[in-house]
């Protein structure tokens, strides 16, 4: 008699992928019942910490990734997102309350349709005269870090400086105390600041804007984006 685990995991598919951020290739396969559990548990029980640990979990459970700390958040959303829909399926049926008038709304969402937002890997941003400002790249490790507390843009762009540079001189900004990072974005021009926001907006982040029309005719939309989001999709147990 065959051994059944043996038997049941003979034909369990194999995949790949690159990630968008590092172009690594990653081998993965689709998350079986017992780590759907794992997820379904952490939503119902848990709080965003443990959640995130369960999405950790999962994914170096199912892929030959060891350790995604060091990963680019998108890589991590990538990752997710493709055991998902190699694990359930890309068809979703959605069902929310609209923000505006309560209604109850029920749409399907093709997970294909969420892509990445933008290309851009820009991380120096050029300020007045001759000084930059250099943004560190936001790691999974971060997130776990930071999503509790950071509160504000102005929380996440002080978190991810880097460096400030001119022609003669580079500081550190790792080497800065949190009171002094903070003096160096509250001493800048509005315009400056300004130029910040929009280049730490303009990173690789998986998103879709999900469109709806409510009982009043009017057209509105839903913001999909980030991994809780996407943790939170219908599961199939």
């Amino acid at each position: 008699m065959s051994n059944y685990l043996e038997l049941i995991k003979s034909e369990i598919p194999e995949y790949e992928t690159r990630l968008p951020g590092t172009k690594k290739k990653v081998k993965y396969r689709p998350f079986l019942v017992k780590e759907e559990k794992i997820l379904l548990h952490a939503k119902q029980h848990f709080d965003k910490k443990d959640q995130l640990n369960a999405i950790e979990n999962v994914i170096v459970s199912c892929s030959n990734l060891k350790d995604i700390d060091n990963l680019p958040l998108v890589d991590v959303e990538h990752m997710f997102l493709e055991l998902r829909k190699n694990s359930i399926g890309e068809d979703v049926v959605l069902n929310f309350s609209c923000p505006k008038t309560n209604e109850k709304i029920k749409k399907n969402l093709d997970l294909t349709d969420i892509k990445i937002k933008s290309q851009s890997s820009k991380k120096k941003i050029q300020l007045s005269g001759t000084k930059t400002i250099e943004l560190s790249e936001y790691t999974f490790k971060d997130y776990k870090k930071t999503f509790e507390s950071v509160k504000s843009k102005f929380d996440e762009i002080v978190y991810l400086l880097s460096k400030l540079e001119t022609p003669n001189e580079v500081i550190d900004c790792k080497t800065l105390t949190q009171k002094q990072k903070n003096e160096l974005i509250e001493n800048l021009l509005p315009a400056e600041y300004k130029a910040i926001i929009k280049e730490s907006n303009n990173v690789k982040r998986y998103e879709h804007v999900l469109e709806y029309t409510t009982e009043d005719g009017k057209k509105r939309s839903l913001q999909i984006r980030g991994l809780f989001d996407f943790f939170c999709l219908p599961s199939a147990i």
